[in-house]
């Protein structure tokens, strides 16, 4: 389902099938694609989050691939993701886009090493970070 609005459109449906539907209107025009995948930490019910790695890499190398068509020459791609499965996807990118063309790897600090979080200390670290 598409519906068009006076400043964007809302699609509903698989990711990978609404970008291929939207590419030959906006391939080569987007100067910013933010991906905000599964963090494939075990976490949700709405959404896959439990996939095998390998299964995490192939599902997202095919979404970013369609993605980064979408993008101008001077476009961005922006992603979102915790420590679970980022250091797979920052070589997933390196490897689609080139590495040389990262432009920068953000932490951005969520929480403090307090509360709840810290009861399980004795078997993990905390999460406190995405990036």
């Amino acid at each position: 389902m598409t519906e068009a609005g006076p400043k964007g459109i809302l699609c509903l449906g698989d990711n990978l099938q609404v970008l291929a539907g939207l590419l030959p209107e906006f391939e080569g025009r987007c100067r910013l694609a933010l991906v905000d995948p599964p963090y494939n930490a075990k976490n949700r019910k709405d959404y896959p989050d439990e996939m095998h790695h390998d299964r995490w890499l192939e599902w997202m190398e095919a979404r970013l691939r369609l993605a980064c068509r979408f993008l101008s020459p001077d476009g961005i791609l922006a992603c979102h993701i915790d420590d679970t499965e980022q250091a797979y996807l920052q070589i997933l990118l390196d490897r689609i886009l080139g590495r040389a063309r990262r432009l920068n790897t953000v932490c951005v600090k969520m929480s403090e090493l307090s509360g709840v979080k810290m009861r399980y200390q004795d078997r993990m670290l905390p999460r406190v970070k995405e990036y």
